[in-house]
């Protein structure tokens, strides 16, 4: 992304661009009143003033737009100094063009329904008092539009003038008004949902650390045991009366819990600090497997890369690392002969998908956006598919649990490249 593109622009800003768009339309439109004037009705106006005005008010908005893209955030006394410089500019123009007369007058009420929806009531109300101010001046002091004087041998070529007038000015300021307030209720229902969203975040997020609490205590707790258990199986490896295939398959076991709990040390730490390094994703997927089959060596897997092409380089990240293998001992615990594995990318994303051939998981479950903490497996505590989730989630990806008309589970993971 470029470096504009990064700043998180305000609704206010947004609104302002809005108001420029119409101020564009309105300097397009007005310009093509002023040349109908000039050739089709042949109007005595003082046109170059006009087209002054016209020149200051598109200029003016050219600055807008360029500063709307240079601060994340507009207050209102400056959205307020915009619509007041329109109202300023549409009086002068109305000033050479016939002043009250002109049907145009009433635009006055475009600025004030932007302003009553979006700036507080003493910004609307020292607009609505500068608009009554300037209306009440051009009723009395204005220079003629012939086409808009009646007399005698003119009244009714200037009532179909004014006539057409009123209509083109309804017609004008109905939709850009109408445009206005439906995009404005639009950002809002967008707020709306980003606030519901980032309430549901937090409520995941305070879950989630309470987990974490409860799971740093645990490591810390489980160093003395574990230390024990070492003992005891070097003690029982010499006794012959074991099977020494099997004491040596346990402690390899232990040996993995205890580099487990280094490495959550390690990856707070580093998480801390923010150290992280980049892998080729094949190579990031391949040791995520081989570290994997030593906690289920009888587990038999395929591992399918779709893309030839030379791997990007993703970031060494342990946390994600849990995440992918929380989905995979899902799937080894429901498979019945193996677990497919596919893993693609392309510029900007990767996916990884793991199959199962075991019965299926439930449909509700599969569905669940948010997947609650719940478990089918007889002994299981339904941690595993949320943190998942969560993590994925939290590093701007997507995680879609379905069950296969066919037999068996599919996980879906969709993640960005530079997902740190």
């Amino acid at each position: 992304m470029t470096e504009t593109t990064d700043i998180a622009y305000s609704t206010s800003t947004i609104n302002l661009r809005r108001l420029a768009m119409i101020r564009s339309i309105l300097v397009g439109g007005l310009l093509c009143l002023i040349a109908y004037a000039y050739f089709g009705l042949g109007a005595s106006l003082n046109y170059t003033a006009l087209l002054a005005i016209l020149l200051a008010m598109a200029g003016g908005n050219a600055l807008t737009l360029w500063l709307s893209r240079q601060t994340a955030s507009v207050n209102d006394r400056l959205y307020f100094s915009h619509l007041l410089v329109d109202v300023l500019g549409l009086s002068a123009l109305l000033y050479f063009t016939g002043g009250g007369t002109n049907p145009f007058v009433s635009y006055y009420l475009v600025p004030l329904c932007i302003s009553a929806a979006l700036l507080p009531a003493r910004f609307t109300w020292a607009l609505a008092a500068t608009s009554l101010v300037a209306y009440s001046l051009l009723m009395v002091q204005y220079q003629p539009l012939q086409a808009l004087t009646p007399d005698s041998g003119m009244h009714h070529q200037t009532f179909n003038v004014h006539i057409v007038g009123m209509w083109i000015n309804f017609m004008a300021s109905a939709a850009l008004i109408t445009f206005f307030v439906v995009k404005m209720a639009e950002t809002l229902r967008d707020q709306r949902q980003e606030l519901i969203d980032r309430r549901e975040r937090a409520m995941r997020n305070d879950h989630i650390i309470s987990i974490a609490t409860m799971a740093a205590a645990t490591a810390h707790e489980l160093g003395t045991p574990m230390s024990t258990m070492s003992i005891v199986l070097e003690d029982m490896l010499a006794d012959p009366v074991y099977p020494k295939e099997d004491i040596e398959l346990l402690q390899q076991q232990l040996a993995h819990c205890k580099q487990r709990l280094q490495q959550l040390v390690v990856t707070a730490e580093s998480h801390q600090h923010g150290e992280r390094g980049r892998i080729p994703l094949n190579q990031y997927v391949e040791q995520l497997l081989e570290q994997w089959q030593l906690m289920r060596p009888t587990v038999k897997y395929e591992l399918k890369l779709a893309n030839s092409g030379v791997a990007p380089e993703v970031p060494l990240d342990p946390t994600l690392g849990q995440a992918i293998t929380n989905l995979l001992n899902n799937a080894a615990e429901a498979c019945r002969q193996s677990v497919s594995i596919r893993c693609s990318w392309d510029e900007q994303r990767w996916q990884l998908e793991i199959i199962d051939d075991g019965p299926g998981i439930a449909q509700t479950i599969g569905t669940e956006s948010s997947l609650p903490i719940t478990s089918t497996k007889k002994d299981g505590m339904g941690l595993g598919l949320f943190l998942s989730n969560a993590i994925i989630q939290r590093y701007g990806g997507e995680l879609s649990i379905a069950a296969i008309p066919s037999g068996g589970t599919r996980a879906f993971m969709d993640l960005p490249i530079n997902h740190a």
